[in-house]
């Protein structure tokens, strides 16, 4: 597995996605810098998974959000005309009866906050906060993997969709929402 994990790291580097090591079986890094720590770089990378089989982490970087739903609201989500998903990069998350990271482009110069419950079974990953990636083992159990490993392999970062409207203003509302503060 080490050596599936350190192929992992280095080819989601090597598409600009800055990595760094997490403790197996948990989401804590398992660097005293955590996700400052992450890097694109090829010989640390090989270092950190010479010999261990930490999980992978990437810091999200400062244009790219990750949408995370939990398995309930991917369902309703998914069946709605009004909540559109555009074709992209989609992280399948094992715990608490799955989930899914839908990654997307952010509108240039836009910048939203990592946030819990931006909406009913939706948190926000964004610059400052970070996502287990395949093929990473789950603190519940499991392991993350690709929903399709065609589009993954297809479609770099910098081609990632624009983050569906609903979902900008879905964070726009609970950023500016009292209780949230």
């Amino acid at each position: 597995m080490s050596e599936e994990l350190r192929e992992s790291a280095l080819w989601l580097a090597s598409r600009g996605l800055p990595v760094f090591p997490v403790i197996p079986k948990s989401k804590a890094p398992a660097t005293k810098d955590g996700f400052y720590s992450a890097t694109l770089d090829p010989d640390k990378i090989r270092n950190w998974w010479g010999a261990k089989n930490y999980s992978i982490a990437v810091a999200v970087p400062h244009d790219i959000i990750v949408v995370d739903f939990d398995a309930n609201a991917h369902e309703h989500i998914r069946d709605s005309s009004d909540m559109e998903l555009p074709e992209t990069w989609v992280t399948v998350t094992p715990g608490k009866g799955g989930g899914r990271h839908y990654w997307y482009r952010l509108p240039m110069g836009m910048k939203i906050p990592p946030m819990v419950k931006a909406m009913e079974g939706m948190d926000i990953r964004t610059e400052g906060s970070y996502v287990l990636v395949p093929p990473s083992g789950h603190p519940d159990g499991g392991v993350y993997s690709w929903e399709d490993a065609g589009v993954v392999e297809d479609m770099f970062p910098k081609d990632f969709p624009w983050c569906p409207k609903w979902v900008v203003e879905a964070c726009l509302t609970a950023k500016e929402d009292p209780a949230r503060k």
